[in-house]
């Protein structure tokens, strides 16, 4: 008897741990998936601010966003 309760131990025990890697291969992924949103949405504002700045150095655009 103490063997067939052995063998039930170890199953769920297996359950227990294939679940729990389960579950943190969902959390990395969408740790991965939310950093590569973040980063993404960061080289977008560099992007922005850095044609932000190019633009009021350039002559052409500086003189026609000039309205006295």
């Amino acid at each position: 008897m103490s063997y067939l309760f052995d063998l039930e131990t170890v199953r769920q025990r297996q359950e227990d741990l294939l679940s729990e890697a389960r579950e943190r291969r969902i959390a990395r992924a969408l740790r991965n998936a939310r950093r590569g949103v973040e980063g993404s949405r960061r080289g977008v504002r560099r992007e922005l601010e850095d044609v932000g700045r190019g633009l009021a150095e350039e002559p052409t655009v500086a003189v026609s966003c000039y309205r006295p």
